[in-house]
């Protein structure tokens, strides 16, 4: 039997082990995955404030672990082999023994491409491949070419707030796909190091206090704050609107005729406590009011989808993965 689990400070109320479990759905009629043996695998929560116990218990006793807040660096640093995103994120959640040492991937960066792609297909009618309204044949890990081909045209600047491990994983996302991307932090220093670290995204820079005229500007927001900051409660209509284009800008042509031809789109990461109020975002509101908001459950999903498979070599049920999360 291979054993897997999560290491992070706190996580006695992590939905990892239900997403992990659920992946073991054994409906053979559904395809796009094989059924495992429940005696196969096993999840834990492995517990523990101190990250050198944690990371001994997965030396001692497991063959893969998730990781979550606060050790993401401390894990990355422990590695002796980097997949090239997590190289570029300088954090990992996800670590696997292999026959050359420790592997780190980060799979949040691949949650944050998938709820982008289910997006553009609510809006588009394309992107994620469907079966009578399940998803099926999704890739765990799409390329960032994929990726860009699907979003061509439809997604042109970013602003990624909050640049902890969650927000360089979304500031990579962000930057991988081509676009404009604004960084903000509570600390402006930590956003120039990531700025600095990776050049060729051209990553900006600009203060939280300018929080609230870049939302407005940014065709995609990645919220990664574990807390909402007061500038939320400032926002009107106008700045959930679509995002001008900087020809439009420019010119000083009419504003509702150079808006972008989707929905505004919001993502964040805290599934358990939104900063964002339900009056900004529920689902009537986002209907209406030209924006999308992805819910931090949707992210959550899709990093556990792509780690079940870096953990296995297996894809696992996704619709029974989704139905264990949203029931």
């Amino acid at each position: 039997m291979k054993k897997f689990g999560l290491i992070g400070w706190p996580i006695a109320h992590s939905l990892s082990p239900l997403l992990f479990r659920a992946g073991y759905h054994t409906d053979g009629n559904r395809s796009g995955y094989v059924p495992a043996r429940q005696e196969e695998w096993m999840y834990d929560l492995i517990e523990g404030d101190d990250f050198g116990q944690s990371w001994q218990k997965f030396l001692d006793g497991y063959d893969g672990i998730n990781v979550t807040a606060p050790f993401k660096e401390q894990a990355f640093a422990e590695a002796d082999l980097i997949d090239p995103v997590c190289r570029q994120i300088g954090a990992t959640n996800l670590t696997v023994k292999t026959s050359e040492g420790i592997k780190a991937y980060n799979t949040d960066y691949y949650g944050i491409l998938l709820s982008i792609l289910e997006e553009m297909d609510r809006q588009e009618g394309s992107g994620l491949p469907r079966n009578e309204g399940q998803y099926h044949g999704i890739k765990a890990r799409p390329s960032v070419e994929e990726c860009r081909k699907s979003m061509k045209g439809r997604l042109h600047s970013a602003l990624v707030v909050g640049c902890g491990g969650a927000g360089k994983a979304a500031a990579v996302a962000a930057g991988s796909l081509g676009l404009d991307t604004i960084l903000m932090n509570r600390t402006e220093a930590r956003a120039e190091a990531i700025a600095d670290a990776l050049p060729e995204y051209k990553f900006r820079v600009r203060p939280l206090s300018d929080f609230k005229d870049c939302f407005a500007a940014a065709d995609l927001i990645l919220y990664t704050l574990p807390a909402p900051i007061p500038d939320i409660g400032s926002l009107t209509d106008r700045d959930f609107a679509p995002a001008r284009h900087a020809s439009a800008a420019q010119s000083g042509d009419d504003y509702t005729e150079h808006v972008t031809a989707n929905r505004k789109i919001l993502l964040e990461a805290n599934y358990r406590n939104p900063s964002f109020p339900a009056e900004m975002t529920g689902r009537q509101r986002s209907l209406h009011k030209g924006f999308a908001y992805i819910p931090g459950i949707r992210w959550l999903l899709y990093q556990a989808y792509a780690g079940y498979d870096l953990f296995t070599g297996r894809q696992p049920d996704l619709v029974s993965m989704e139905n264990a999360v949203t029931e």
